[in-house]
Parts: structure tokens; sequence; C-alpha cells
């Protein structure tokens, strides 16, 4: 009879707020392949809407309006998954957004200064822009580095 190995937790792989390490991580996962795929077969319609989230998010965020700023970045994280077109991604990150919106006023207060969009955003759009599957990666791993780092600060 074979025993059944037991498997603990790994440590946390940094800093995201508390009990929400795992999935801090499996949203990285997600959302830099989604990238990625977006990056390979985003039409320009489909860039034309990044770009407009994009924009939306920055504005409401200039505006001060938390609320509202909140909403919209989290709908153009959610408009980068839906421009993957893969349904198993965009299933997956939706049981991730409900973490999202929780922290989303912790990652803010930790990292934005003076209004300014974290890096990165932009730099993602760019990339599926230009069908630059790597760079649209990188991007991701970026702006959540970047949240990261303002947490663990």
């Amino acid at each position: 009879m074979c025993a059944v190995p037991t498997c603990s937790p790994r440590p946390s792989r940094g800093a995201c707020p508390s009990g929400h390490s795992w999935s801090c991580w499996a949203r990285q996962a997600i959302e830099a392949e989604a990238a990625a795929e977006a990056a390979a077969v985003a039409d320009a319609g489909c860039v034309a809407d990044l770009y407009a989230c994009l924009a939306r998010a920055e504005r409401t965020l200039a505006s001060g309006d938390m609320a509202a700023y909140t909403q919209a970045d989290i709908a153009f994280h959610v408009a980068v998954v839906n421009a993957s077109g893969n349904g198993l991604l965009i299933e997956l990150y939706g049981g991730i957004i409900e973490v999202m919106a929780h922290m989303h006023q912790q990652v803010v207060d930790a990292t934005i200064a003076d209004g300014v969009h974290p890096p990165g955003h932009r730099a993602l759009v760019d990339a599926v822009a230009a069908g630059d599957a790597a760079a649209a990666r990188a991007a991701v791993h970026s702006y959540l580095d970047h949240a990261r780092r303002g947490l663990s600060a």
C-alpha cells in the first residue's frame, strides 16, 4: 500500500495582504499568460477597447474617486484576460476578481503616489497592440511585482 504524501503549503513568495498570497500568485500566472495570448490574437477593435479601459482607469484615478478607480482598474484587468479569448483563463480569473476588489485599496494605498497609474499598464496594452507576447507577459509581471514591493515596504 502506498502512503499518501503529505504536502505542506509553501512559504509565502512575496508580500500580499495577509491571507492573499496564493491569490496574488494565481492572478499573476493567469493574467500574464492571458496577456501573452491576447498579444497573439487581439484585433484592432479589441486593442482599442483595451486603450479605452486604460484611459478610463487613468481618468478615474486622476479624479480622486477611488471607488470608481477600483471598478475601472478591475474592468481593465478583466478586459485584458477577456482579450485572450481563452475560456479557461477567463473562467479561472473570474474566481480572483472578488479577492482583487477586496484588496484593491490596500494596493492603491501602498503603491500609488500623486494619482499616477502604476507602471506597466500602458506597456501591456502597447505590447498587445504590437503583438508582442513576451512584452505583454513582462508588463504584467512588472505591475504585479511593483504592487508586491509596495505592500512589503
